[in-house]
């Protein structure tokens, strides 16, 4: 067996993720080969087991501004080999000169789960006329492989089950692209979208938001919104005496859908709650900023997971101060996680009781199921309250990741972990953010997204006007947790400011596979 053509390497194609490169050749029987890459200090080999005359072999993982050389081995169905004749060389362009200024304050690679780590970062929509989107992925040494321009503010990231990214933009898009950054497909919410993105396959509900996950059977699910008109409804969180009116209230709905697009369940946050609790952030513009003036922003639901032990689903509602747990086949609402104040009667015997040494959290972010059945959030902890409680003001808050433990039977919950920085190097992010346990070390990768300070450098919650920053971190499930790796992206102080945001962090295994 001989190479009928020689092995060549070229950069990606799609311009927008320029941290890859594509290795071809061919020879004149069938073989398999092997690719072995070597650059920035570390090398690593690709297989390509499928026996084939001609190859095409995407090479991922390559670090920005790094000379590579490359070698193919090609094995014949006899076991034979041949030997490319020369190496090939590739060199990575540099971060683009509006790249977010990512500093990475300490790391032990070692200890660290093995992939690489994927979040949105950009500046903050309100903020900026022209903002900057990436998505970004880092090594286990913290390095930058992987970053496509986007076009404009992203919610969540998933790696799903076939091997893409699936991201949802802030305009209620859901887009699916590969390893390479191409377009795979695209989704938009029907009743919302009068004039849908080409080749876009509909979805009949009103919104996406937030966040969207996939279910063992490939189907999505996400969150929608409904608006219904209330009367005698608050007009006020924190005037208590403030008058009432009939407002628009938007209640959030879970929408399960096939990749065709067909509706296969929907839940309606307004048949599980009470519509008339109501929390702090009640009358913030989430809503208004999309398109939905006036809209009352009564439960804010900003996370969904899937939890296969049970067949059910757990949502986070933010403006509730509370984690749900939903049967996906009756709809009917199991239990709930949060503080207990101000639920009426009939709610009473789904409210979970605390264990001794639980702290309640509160504006959370991002539930999953780790694999011991316990749920992990980030506890963004906004106020410490409900209405009409006294508010913990920002100077004196602070942010957390945790771990609950229930027992559905016992109708209780424990707290058996947390990350919980205090005193100095305690960090109050105000908004987006997440936290979640990784497979293989057990590590938590804790994404303090909205880090938000006045211009006087203090704690705040005005994320119109104060300065904005994020940090993240990967630290080890224990007590004290140690940490391993630490990544700040802070503009803050620079002449002017530029503030950036992070909304929260999704692994991927093997990026080099």
């Amino acid at each position: 067996m001989n190479f009928s053509e020689g092995p060549r390497v070229e950069p990606n194609p799609n311009e927008a993720m320029p941290l890859a490169a594509i290795v071809s050749f061919a020879t004149d029987a069938p073989s398999r080969a092997t690719i072995t890459v070597t650059g920035g200090g570390e090398t690593w080999s690709l297989t390509i087991d499928d026996a084939a005359i001609e190859h095409r072999r995407p090479i991922l993982g390559l670090r920005a501004a790094t000379s590579y050389e490359i070698a193919v081995t090609a094995q014949d169905e006899a076991g034979g080999e041949i030997f490319a004749d020369t190496l090939l060389s590739f060199e990575t362009p540099a971060l683009p000169d509006d790249f977010p200024p990512l500093d990475v304050r300490h790391c032990t690679a070692e200890a660290r789960e093995p992939g690489t780590m994927f979040f949105p970062v950009g500046h903050p929509p309100m903020r900026s006329d022209n903002p900057v989107n990436y998505l970004v992925g880092i090594d286990q040494a913290g390095e930058v492989v992987w970053h496509r321009r986007m076009p404009g503010q992203m919610h969540d990231i998933q790696y799903l089950s076939n091997g893409n990214l699936l991201w949802m933009t802030g305009n209620f898009l859901l887009n699916e692209i590969d390893l390479l950054g191409n377009p795979v497909a695209r989704w938009y919410p029907l009743h919302h979208k009068e004039n849908p993105p080409d080749g876009a396959i509909a979805v009949p509900t009103q919104s996406f938001h937030h966040s969207v996950a996939e279910m063992p059977s490939g189907n999505l699910v996400t969150l929608s919104h409904e608006t219904r008109d209330l009367d005698n409804y608050p007009s006020s969180d924190t005037d208590p005496d403030a008058p009432k009116e009939t407002r628009p209230i938007i209640g959030d709905t879970i929408v399960e859908f096939t990749r065709a697009g067909e509706v296969v369940r929907e839940i309606k946050l307004f048949d599980l709650l009470d519509p008339y609790r109501i929390g702090y952030g009640l009358n913030d513009p989430f809503w208004h900023m999309r398109g939905y003036e006036g809209g009352v922003d009564w439960a804010h639901a900003n996370g969904i997971a899937y939890d296969a032990s049970d067949d059910s689903y757990v949502v986070s509602v933010r403006h509730q101060d509370a984690l749900l747990k939903v049967d996906r086949e009756s709809g009917e609402l199991r239990w709930i996680l949060g503080t207990h104040a101000n639920w009426g009667e009939r709610w009473q015997g789904l409210l979970l009781d605390p264990v001794e040494g639980l702290a309640w959290q509160y504006h959370q972010h991002d539930p999953s199921v780790t694999p011991d059945g316990t749920f992990m959030v980030f506890d963004n902890g906004n106020n410490r309250a409900v209405p009409f409680e006294q508010r913990t003001p920002p100077p004196k808050n602070r942010s957390r990741a945790v771990e609950f433990a229930v027992d559905a039977d016992g109708r209780t919950v424990e707290q058996v972990w947390s990350y919980d920085r205090s005193g100095e190097d305690a960090i109050y992010s105000n908004f987006v953010s997440g936290a979640y346990r990784l497979r293989q070390t057990g590590n938590v990768y804790v994404t303090f997204g909205g880090v938000i300070r006045d211009d006087e450098g203090v704690p705040s919650a005005d994320n119109r006007n104060g300065r904005i920053s994020f940090r993240m971190v990967e630290v080890t499930h224990s007590e004290p947790a140690e940490i391993l790796f630490e990544l700040v992206c802070d503009e803050t102080t620079a002449d002017p400011p530029v503030s950036w945001m992070a909304f929260r962090s999704e692994h991927v295994p093997n990026l080099r596979r």
